[in-house]
This record gives C-alpha cells, sequence and structure tokens, in this order.
C-alpha cells in the first residue's frame, strides 16, 4: 500500500492560547485511542485539533492522515474521502471498506477527522471497525457532537479564557455609576481571547495595537462574544473600516457586523450566520423547537425547563435537552448547590430568539416565564418570612442573585409589554432581596419603569404595595421631600384599603426618614405603630427591622438607656430570626456604643464582624458604611495608609451601591482625610464631584461648602473657586480614578509581610548573609527587599530603620504624602 500523506493543511494564522489544552490532549492521547473534540461551531475544534497534531508529529512512525469531511453526506463519502488521502484503490471483488481497513491495519498513525457533524453515524460505525482491527491507530475527532461508541473519549473545547469579569454593578438606575477597576493593557493580554483580537486586528490593520483607551472595549467585545475565536476573529477584521467602539455599538447587529470575504475560510465559517446556521441545520424540529424557547433565559437549570416546557414537550424534554447539550447548542454553565445551570452562547441565542420572534412565539413564552416567576418569588417571599438559620436564609437570598440576569431580562421586557402585572408582582415579592442584597437602586428603577406603563385598570392593592416599596427603595436614591411623598400617597392607599402589609413597611420607612431629619418625636409614633402591625402580622423580618430603627431614634435622641435595651431585644430577635442584615446593623450599632466607651479595640471587632455579613449579601452600601467607619477609626489611631485603604475602599464600594447620596457621604468622608493631610487637589475632585452627586440628589449638604472653604484656606478665593469648578466639569470616573491613586505616607503598614520580617532583623543588626540563612532565602533577595524598605520609609542607612521602626509603631506618624499638584482639576 502507498504510504499515509504525512502532511497537514498550512494553519492560515498563529496558534494562540489554549496551551493547557494543548498539553492535556497530548497526554490522553497517550493513554487512550480515541478523542473527540465537541463544541459549538466557531469555537477552534478543528484549529486545536491541527496544533495537537502538529506537536505530536514525530511520534507515529507512519505519521498522521488529515481528512476532512465537512462536505461527506453518506458513510461512502466518508470512505472516498479516506481512500483518497491514502492514495488506494480497491482490488476486483474488494470492498472500498475492507480496502480501507487492510491499509491502516499495521499502521502507526494519528487519523484526524474533521468536521464530523453531518455523518456522525456512518462515520461511528467506521470508527468501530478501525479500533477493532487496527490495533496502533490514533483517533482524533472534530464533531459538534460525540460519535457515542465504545472507547471515544468525548473533550469539550471551551471558548478562550476571558480577563476576569469586574464586581456586578446595579443596572438600570437612574443614574450611570461609573465602571470600576478597569484593567491595564497588560492585563487584559493575559487572556487569550484578547490577545487573539489584537493579532488578528493587526493584520487587519497593520499598526493597530490595543491602547489604555480601547482596552475596555475590546474586553467587552470579547466578553460579548463569549471568547468563541471565530467570532472574535471576524470581529477584529473589522477594525480595517470601522474604530473598536463602533465594533461594540454594532454588535447588536452581529450578523450583518460579523462576515468576512476571505476565499480561504469554509463557506460555512465566513459569517457567524453561517456558523449557527450550519449547527442548526442538523436539528430535529423538536430540538428546534426547544431551542429557540431556550432562548428566553440568559441561564436556566433543567427544573425552570421542565416548569415552562413540559407542557410542549412532555417526557421527551430530559432527552432533547441532553441532545442539544450534546450538539454543541447549550452549554453547561456551572453547578450550585447541586444544580446544574445551563446557557446557550450568545449569537446562537440571538439566532434562536430570531426564530422565536419570527415563529410568533416570544409573547407567549414570555408571559409563561413572567407567570411561573411570580409563582417562584412567592415561594421565595413565603420561605424568607420563616425562622431560619442565617446560612439557610444566605441560600435563598443567593438564588435569586444566581438567577439575576434571567430577572433582570424579564422585568424589563414586562415594562417594556404588556406584561406589566406580573412584572410589579415579581418586584413586590422579591422585597426582602432588594433590601437585604442592596438591590435598592437597581430594583427601584424597575419599579418606576413598570409603574409608569401601568394602565390604569391595575388592581389598586398591587399598585400600593409596589408604590411603598418604591419609596422603601430610594430612601438612599433620591431627596427627603420625594421619598416622603411616595411613602405618604403609599400609606394613604394602604390605609383605605386596610392593607395593613403595606401600612406597616410605609411607617417603618416614614421613620427611617424622620430619623434622618430628627423628628425624633414623629420617627418613635410611626416605629410603634409599624410594630405593632408587624408583630399582629407576624412579620418577624419586619419587626427585628422597626425594633432596630425605634433603638437608633432613641439613642438619636439622646435616650441611651432605652437605646440599648432596643438594641439588646433586636440583637436577639436577629440571632433567633437568622435576619443576617439586621445582625450586621446590630453589631454597626455595638461599633459605635463601644466607641462612645473607650472601646476602641472592641468597636473595631464589631465593625469587622458587620463587615463580614455585609460582604456576604454583596451589600455595597453597608460595607461601605463599615469601611468608612474603620478608616475614620484607623485615622483617630493615626494609622494613615490603613485610614486610606478603609476610607477609599468605602467610596469604591459605593460606587456599586448605584446610590448618589451613599457615594457622596463616602467621597466627603475620604475628602476631610485628605485635607488633614494636606492633599488639596484630592479635596477638590472629592468634594466638588460630591457636591454634584447631592444637587443631583436634591439633597444639599453644608459640607460641601465647608470643603470649599477648607480649600479656600489652603490656594485662596481665586485659585479655589477656578480648580472647583473644574473639578465639577470632569467626568466622575476620571475624577475619581486621579482622587483615588494611592499616596504613600511612609507608613510600616505599607511594607509587606516579608519585608517587615527583614526590616526588624536588619534592625537588629544582622547582615544580609546572616538574615538570608535565617529566612533560608537568598542575598539578592534580602538585598532586594531591603531596597524596597529603604524606598518605602524614606531612609539610607541600616542604622536608621531601629528609630524608624520604633517611631511608627509607637506613633504610625506620618512620612510624607504624595504631591497633591497632579490631579486633572488644577492646572
Amino acid at each position: 500500500m502507498p504510504a499515509p500523506r504525512q502532511h497537514l493543511p498550512a494553519p492560515r494564522t498563529p496558534f494562540i492560547g489554549r496551551e493547557r489544552d494543548v498539553a492535556d490532549l497530548i497526554s490522553l492521547l497517550h493513554t487512550v485511542r480515541m478523542v473527540t473534540l465537541t463544541g459549538s461551531g466557531g469555537i477552534g475544534k478543528t484549529r486545536l485539533a491541527l496544533r495537537v497534531a502538529e506537536q505530536e508529529r514525530s511520534r507515529f512512525a507512519d505519521g498522521m492522515l488529515f481528512v476532512d469531511l465537512s462536505a461527506a453526506t453518506a458513510g461512502d463519502h466518508v470512505l472516498y474521502s479516506i481512500a483518497q488521502a491514502l492514495g488506494i484503490e480497491t482490488a476486483r471483488g474488494q470492498s472500498l471498506h475492507e480496502a480501507v481497513l487492510l491499509a491502516l491495519r499495521s499502521c502507526e498513525l494519528l487519523l484526524v477527522l474533521d468536521t464530523c457533524d453531518r455523518i456522525v453515524a456512518p462515520l461511528a460505525d467506521l470508527c468501530r471497525s478501525l479500533l477493532r482491527t487496527c490495533p496502533r491507530l490514533r483517533l482524533l475527532a472534530t464533531s459538534r457532537e460525540p460519535l457515542r461508541i465504545p472507547g471515544e473519549n468525548v473533550w469539550r473545547v471551551p471558548p478562550l479564557d476571558l480577563p476576569p469579569a469586574p464586581p456586578k454593578a446595579p443596572v438600570s438606575v437612574p443614574w450611570s455609576p461609573p465602571s470600576p477597576g478597569r484593567l491595564s493593557v497588560h492585563e487584559a493580554m493575559r487572556s487569550p481571547a484578547v490577545r487573539l483580537f489584537a493579532a488578528r486586528a493587526h493584520q487587519a490593520r497593520p499598526g493597530f495595537t490595543i491602547t489604555p483607551e480601547t482596552v475596555d472595549t475590546v474586553v467587552q467585545i470579547c466578553r460579548i462574544l463569549d471568547g468563541v475565536p471565530l467570532a472574535i476573529e471576524l470581529a477584529a477584521a473589522r477594525v480595517q473600516v470601522l474604530s473598536v467602539e463602533q465594533i461594540l455599538q454594532r454588535l447588536d447587529d452581529r450578523f450583518t457586523l460579523l462576515n468576512s470575504t476571505d476565499q480561504q475560510l469554509p463557506e460555512r465559517q465566513r459569517t457567524m450566520r453561517a456558523v449557527v446556521e450550519w449547527s442548526h441545520a442538523l436539528l430535529t424540529d423538536a430540538e428546534k423547537a426547544l431551542l429557540r424557547r431556550l432562548s428566553i433565559f440568559t441561564n436556566w437549570s433543567l427544573d425552570m425547563a421542565e416548569a415552562l416546557f413540559t407542557a410542549d414537550f412532555g417526557d421527551n424534554l430530559l432527552q432533547l435537552h441532553a441532545s442539544l447539550l450534546d450538539k454543541s447548542l447549550i452549554v453547561l454553565e456551572d453547578e450550585v448547590e447541586g444544580i446544574a445551570y445551563y446557557r446557550i452562547l450568545d449569537s446562537v441565542r440571538v439566532y434562536a430568539a430570531e426564530k422565536l420572534q419570527a415563529a410568533g412565539e416570544t409573547e407567549h413564552y414570555l408571559r409563561r416565564a413572567l407567570e411561573q416567576g411570580v409563582y417562584w418569588a412567592g415561594e421565595f417571599a413565603s420561605a424568607m418570612g420563616e425562622d431560619l438559620p442565617w446560612q439557610e436564609r444566605l441560600k435563598l437570598l443567593n438564588r435569586v442573585e444566581r438567577n439575576l440576569d434571567n430577572m433582570r431580562s424579564f422585568l424589563h421586557r414586562a415594562a417594556t409589554g404588556d406584561l406589566v402585572e406580573p412584572g410589579l408582582q415579581v418586584c413586590v415579592l422579591l422585597r426582602s432581596y432588594w433590601l437585604a442584597f442592596d438591590r435598592c437602586a437597581e430594583g427601584a428603577a424597575f419599579l418606576s419603569a413598570l409603574l409608569a406603563a401601568a394602565p390604569d385598570q391595575l388592581p389598586t392593592p398591587l399598585r400600593t404595595r409596589a408604590l411603598v416599596l418604591y419609596g422603601e427603595l430610594t430612601l438612599d436614591l433620591d431627596g427627603d421631600q420625594i421619598v416622603h411623598e411616595r411613602l405618604t400617597t403609599g400609606l394613604r392607599l394602604a390605609e383605605s384599603l386596610g392593607d395593613d402589609t403595606a401600612r406597616a413597611h410605609a411607617l417603618a420607612a416614614l421613620a427611617v426618614l424622620a430619623l434622618r431629619q430628627e423628628e425624633f418625636s414623629t420617627g418613635i409614633a410611626h416605629a410603634t405603630e409599624s410594630l405593632e402591625l408587624a408583630r399582629r402580622l407576624g412579620d418577624r423580618l419586619l419587626e427585628v427591622h422597626v425594633m432596630g430603627v425605634r433603638s437608633r431614634l432613641a439613642e438619636a435622641a439622646g435616650d441611651v438607656d432605652d437605646a440599648q435595651q432596643w438594641l439588646s431585644r433586636t440583637l436577639a430577635l436577629s440571632e433567633q430570626t437568622g435576619c443576617g442584615w439586621a445582625l450586621a446593623y446590630c453589631h454597626e450599632s455595638l461599633s459605635a456604643q463601644a466607641l462612645r466607651e473607650g472601646a476602641s479595640q472592641q468597636a473595631e471587632e464589631h465593625l469587622h464582624r458587620a463587615l463580614t455579613l455585609f460582604s456576604e449579601l454583596g451589600s455595597a452600601l453597608g460595607a461601605a458604611r463599615c469601611l468608612s467607619a474603620l478608616g475614620r477609626l484607623a485615622a483617630q489611631r493615626g494609622q494613615s495608609q490603613t485610614a486610606w485603604e478603609h476610607l477609599s475602599g468605602a467610596v469604591r464600594r459605593s460606587r456599586l451601591s448605584g446610590r448618589r447620596l451613599t457615594l457622596a457621604r463616602a467621597m466627603e468622608d475620604l475628602a476631610w482625610f485628605a485635607a488633614s493631610k494636606n492633599m488639596t487637589d484630592r479635596v477638590v475632585l472629592l468634594g466638588a464631584q460630591a457636591e454634584m452627586l447631592r444637587q443631583w440628589a436634591h439633597a444639599p449638604s453644608p459640607g460641601s461648602q465647608r470643603l470649599r472653604e477648607h480649600v479656600a484656606r489652603q490656594w485662596g478665593d481665586a485659585s479655589a473657586a477656578a480648580a472647583w469648578t473644574r473639578a465639577r466639569t470632569l467626568p466622575l470616573e476620571e475624577a475619581l480614578d486621579a482622587a483615588l491613586a494611592a499616596p504613600h505616607f511612609g507608613d510600616v503598614r505599607t511594607l509587606t509581610p516579608r519585608e517587615r520580617q527583614i526590616a526588624r532583623l536588619a534592625g537588629s543588626g544582622l547582615s544580609n548573609r546572616e538574615i538570608a540563612a535565617r529566612l533560608v532565602i537568598s542575598q539578592a533577595t534580602v538585598a532586594r527587599h531591603i531596597a524596597n524598605i529603604f524606598a518605602k520609609l524614606n531612609i539610607s542607612k541600616r542604622a536608621e530603620l531601629p528609630a524608624r521602626l520604633a517611631a511608627l509603631r509607637k506613633t504610625q506618624t506620618d512620612g510624607h504624602p504624595q504631591s497633591a499638584d497632579t490631579s486633572p482639576c488644577r492646572s
């Protein structure tokens, strides 16, 4: 027989990423005889198979054989393709099947069978025969679904790794919060997806590079395209005629945008639509129907799919779902609390949603989903009303959080369609989620849109509860007068309907508002009435909340003994009911009480306990308050670096809360600390931007004027006024980036644990060699640490270390703050 052809198709472009996948596949092929690479269209199965084959070329005595089966539609086509690649012909009376087996029987060969999607069944039969009769043969196949034969090892090819996602920020809030923590170009380029975009874009437009100004946009493009290599390559090619910002804007119409005229590409891969259509065409009618209906979800569990679609597919649903998974039209996302969640890659989801719309089914299944959501949210609200251990209650809240993207999608569509009533029902039933998880800004935005779209015939009880909840959620979002009008309107409606639940919630929120306005007797009256209603209704969560408000009212009114009694009761009931967010508020109050008594260490412990609970809840608002308090405590102790870390951390958390006033308060706290360190430019940036936020929220503060006066004393009236005006015109994100840049205080806490250890040893008189021997590190490493220590502590001699360390430990005095004259607000 002629020897097999040794060549592989030449790659069109350099291979990027997947180093671990290649290594693992090579290792796997050393132990098994057949591997099938599966995955959605454009995921890079062929390219990965070729890379593995290239790396393994020298291992097989008879080389390797690449067979493209994309045009094959029957078993005979497969045999002809292999026979042609082998260069064999059949003898008289011999079948092509026998000839192929005979040619390969004694070969030590890697056979790469590419694009097996259309001939899975006949190819499976052939592969069984090959594995049985050709003991030295290895098979590497690519297909959108497994061949399902004994000995096959299925390797699901994942998308390319993306940069880490930023912390979740509220969406659809009434103002636009800045994006937290931008990635640097260096950090982004660690991601294979971003490197692929950069390489292909440079190929399309020589000279293209990712810059600090465009890196976020490129990362967003890669994320929206799910890290699918072909989609990224097609998008990157568009830099020839579009900016990356224009590419991002046009991804809503991705099937028009993502296409190529490259004749070297197979026709099925020249557009993203062709890629998806190729896969879609291989589905049965029932599989197509399920796929388009699943497109209403961003992710789902099997239970969620069964709740909506069992009526359509009956007992076949599980099999159809498994088939779509096998065929790589849906993917396993992750597993949470023993429940598997699935999703559709975004390009496939967009295509399937088009099919759902074309079939006239979108409105029907969205209504079904919202009705199911009302049932599910009702179950959640009922379970939350029980006394539960904190971790069990947290699990319930996390399940809502896990389905947040679905909830966002359904509520957004409800506000723009004829589904306002179920949308409002879901919002109202998720009351404890919005409040506990600090999603107030987002919940308020949905309620605002839904109430604005509500028809006149909307049931009054639902409108009442929605209006009261809207007032509760906007307590820290809008000015006091606006919130008061909402709550009193809701209270009047609740009283007219005899709705004690809505009435109790409205009174509790009005008590908080009265506390803020220092109307203590009014607040106590509201709280007392709300507490009576909560106890009559058996609403333990509301009871805990109102008791906490009652304690704060007593404290603000100067009745310390009454405040402590209420706080003690609140703490006991919080622990009994497993109400972690109320427990966090109790620890905040206990920290304030400890500070009044001069027990700063105890106060710090309470704050850290509260911070832990708020962090478990993902409450940016609560965490920001705790960090602000910890920052002020550190500042009082003279721990400048720690104070800056906590206070700037409070600003960053506040950015995520979606609340103008919360951010404004955190910025003012940091501004006063900056003022104490003569960092006047930062005072201008923080104070001016906080003043803008307060104006937007209709909640001015005398603190802004005091900050202005401080700047005027430092720079003079004219310079201060000009700088303040310039700072107000800056985008919030730009101002905060400049204001939050870490200063250097020369504080011992800036040393790493290893540097502190080496500083102490060096200060005791040990040489570099002695330190290296004691710590089992090299002398060069010690020398490098000593250099860093000298730079951070602003010293030049080893003899200065003992006095410097002793002084820092004793007083935590400040060194040399970073120059203040570097911000964009000062010319």
